[in-house]
């Protein structure tokens, strides 16, 4: 299938002339995890939820042409959707800017294979989740200051890292859109010690699923609530993380 059948025309745009905090603003009422850059209907560069993060000021005069960062993969419509997203899960991008002759036409999101290809591999669908899961997972501790989980996302590019007390406990979890939406000034963020602590901005009801979970309750889950990952767990011990790229690696039969 060709990847014009995937196209999502719904993402808000924005222009490099627009001031950065517009980004973050629409990036906090959507949730979006990109932004497409386009000036004369070409397809300028992105911005992300870390490049946001970076713009924590109320009073700024960056401009998202500051920003920015180029495409590091376009696609086009009449590509083949599996061979488009192998390609994005080779440089661990979940979204594609889609293109033609230089137009820009949307995206392509995982989000949206995901969503088609539900129903098509019931053998992948009832797989449990606990076969694909990441085992080796992030996590931080309640007493964290909240500077050292933005340091992690800006660093590592870290999504959402997973919060434990100190008995191990999962007890919640801090996601780059909680840190956007929470209007916290980039001296808070930034701050080792005097800022706030985790235990103040994380979510405490995390969404998880057992490991003997299938991969089609995972991707619908993710689906249903609009989240990006979902944590594998037993009661409060947390034993990994699935996410969007676990999902549609399964779904397409592309395995690591």
């Amino acid at each position: 299938m060709e990847v014009r059948l995937f196209l999502n025309t719904r993402f808000p745009t924005l222009r490099p002339d627009d001031l950065a905090t517009r980004a973050r603003s629409l990036m906090r009422d959507t949730g979006v995890r990109i932004i497409p850059v386009v000036e004369d209907e070409r397809i300028q560069g992105t911005v992300g939820r870390v490049e946001v993060l970076g713009v924590t000021e109320t009073r700024s005069n960056l401009l998202v042409k500051d920003i920015m960062v180029p495409p590091v993969i376009t696609v086009s419509p009449e590509d083949d959707v599996v061979s488009a997203v192998s390609r994005m899960l080779s440089i661990d991008e979940w979204y594609a800017p889609v293109s033609e002759a230089g137009r820009y036409l949307g995206i392509l999101g995982l989000e949206d294979v995901i969503r088609a290809y539900l129903g098509r591999n019931p053998r992948a669908e009832a797989r449990r989740v606990e076969e694909i899961m990441t085992r080796d997972v992030k996590t931080a501790t309640l007493d964290d200051p909240i500077g050292k989980i933005w340091a992690d996302m800006m660093r590592h590019r870290y999504a959402g890292i997973p919060i434990l007390d100190r008995k191990g406990r999962l007890v919640g979890i801090v996601t780059q859109i909680d840190l956007i939406r929470r209007r916290l000034t980039r001296a808070e963020l930034e701050s080792p010690r005097s800022g706030p602590q985790v235990r103040r901005v994380m979510n405490t009801s995390p969404i998880t699923l057992p490991p003997t979970a299938t991969v089609g309750e995972a991707a619908r889950l993710m689906l249903d609530r609009d989240i990006g990952r979902v944590l594998i767990a037993e009661g409060q011990k947390l034993l990994g993380i699935v996410d969007r790229e676990d999902v549609a690696r399964a779904l397409l039969g592309l395995e690591r």
